[in-house]
């Protein structure tokens, strides 16, 4: 028969120092690795943050000048129609332009 062991136990394990400054070298190289991964994308994050909001900024003032354009040119409209910008115009024009179903001039 034999002896069968079923489970053993280490009770007090000290590594030897020179172990014990690799593992703790390791550890701290694995931090700085992190930090600088984690700097780098918040780095990488900003440059986006920052060409996304200067996107929006053009865009949007492209279209504030689009839509400054479109009131110049109704306000130029307005001025050289007949009547004089006053809204009434010729009044033969003014049963054209009426509602449908509103009341006659």
């Amino acid at each position: 028969m034999g002896v069968k062991v079923l489970r053993y136990e280490i009770k007090d394990l000290t590594p030897p120092a020179e172990i014990l400054r690799s593992m703790q070298a390791q550890i701290t190289a694995e931090r700085e690795k992190r930090a600088v991964i984690a700097t780098s994308e918040g780095r990488r994050q900003e440059q986006i943050n920052l060409a996304t909001g200067a996107r929006e900024a053009a865009i949007a003032q492209s279209e504030g000048e689009k839509q400054a354009d479109i009131n110049r040119a109704q306000a130029r409209r307005r001025r050289s129609s007949p009547g004089g910008g006053d809204g009434q115009g010729d009044p033969r024009h003014r049963r054209r332009h009426r509602a449908p179903g509103g009341c006659r001039p």
